[in-house]
């Protein structure tokens, strides 16, 4: 099927006031791989902030040669007071769902992504994809293919044994075919009805009730801390930061160069207290943290990365081979998700 190559294109992100230095630098991310002849809208829907924090956040933009974009939403408007909400599980995290009452039909193409991640390559070939009948694309959540936790995944929500569970940080919509089906509506419904059953709340819902009508995204547009962590190298047009952020002091060694990336955007920025400096307590912590999930056993690992002329070759092999006992192939497994050509791969 032939994709037209003047599509209508949104691109959408939410955040509260804690990730709205967030959102922006994201935002200037997008700017960075946009082709200038490709005209596409941005929106930076503000949950809950004010009018001060809005023009703030507009001003820093177009500091950046950014169109002004961000725009205040009431959560008592869009979201279900139903839904379960945490520290964790905040209500912006949830305007993904009210997609439909923020973003006109007019679009053609909505994307959607989340505060927390960065893009890092052209986007274009991402927002012409062709979607061949589906409502949206998403990527598979790799971390749900270790083990037996898609089994479970698919028990708790109800899911076919064959059902894919994707990521719903980074999301393409067919926007006039997603406001045809009302699906979205059907997500808020699925998500108030039982809000403290789901392990991942708002993407739990989306994949239960979407199961079987998304198409799959090459994952290297959703690559997350779970795959960098487990050993993964492929290179990322889209990086996740699903765990510690790399602007936080509890950051993983692992987000180095995003780090510094997310500190030169910050540093001149309205909240430069946003990045958070980091002591070397909080590196040893969380390079502690990293060796733990990575290898299995912390204490090896250090002497293995960190003394290794403290070992003979015969040891090295050992060390080696203990370390990634039990360690997921995590290439092998997304390699089943890897399409012959870049772009969209087949369906879920």
């Amino acid at each position: 099927m032939h994709t037209p190559t003047k599509l209508k294109c949104q691109i959408v992100t939410s955040a509260d006031i804690n990730f709205l230095p967030a959102a922006c630098c994201m935002l200037i991310s997008i700017r960075d791989n946009l082709p200038a002849s490709m005209p596409v809208s941005c929106l930076l829907a503000g949950v809950d902030i004010d009018d001060h924090d809005i023009e703030t956040a507009n001003r820093f933009l177009e500091q950046h040669q950014m169109p002004p974009c961000v725009e205040n939403f009431s959560s008592d408007e869009l979201i279900n007071d139903s839904f379960h909400v945490s520290e964790r599980v905040t209500k912006a995290g949830y305007l993904r769902l009210a997609l439909d009452s923020i973003v006109p039909a007019e679009f053609d193409r909505l994307l959607y992504l989340d505060a927390d991640t960065r893009v890092l390559a052209p986007i274009e070939p991402l927002l012409l994809s062709d979607l061949e009948g589906y409502p949206f694309a998403a990527a598979h959540d790799i971390g749900q293919y270790q083990d037996d936790r898609i089994k479970q995944a698919r028990e708790l929500l109800g899911m076919p044994e064959t059902a894919g569970y994707f990521n719903s940080g980074v999301m393409l919509f067919d926007w006039k075919l997603t406001l045809k089906t009302g699906l979205l509506s059907d997500v808020r419904d699925y998500a108030a009805s039982n809000p403290r059953k789901w392990q991942y709340h708002d993407q739990d819902a989306l994949n239960a009730v979407a199961a079987g009508r998304w198409k799959a995204l090459d994952p290297r547009w959703n690559l997350n801390d779970y795959y960098f962590a487990m050993g993964g190298t492929k290179t990322p047009w889209i990086k996740h930061y699903t765990g510690a952020k790399p602007w936080s002091k509890w950051r993983r060694p692992i987000w180095k160069a995003d780090s510094a990336w997310f500190e030169r955007i910050l540093k001149n920025s309205p909240w430069p207290e946003a990045y958070e400096q980091q002591t070397w307590r909080e590196k040893l912590v969380m390079l502690r943290e990293y060796l733990r999930t990575s290898s299995r056993n912390p204490a090896r690992a250090i002497a293995y990365y960190l003394w290794p002329f403290l070992m003979s070759a015969g040891a090295k092999r050992r060390a080696a081979a203990y370390l990634n006992r039990d360690k997921p192939d995590i290439e092998a497994i997304i390699e089943e998700f890897m399409p012959g050509t870049e772009g969209i791969t087949g369906s879920q």
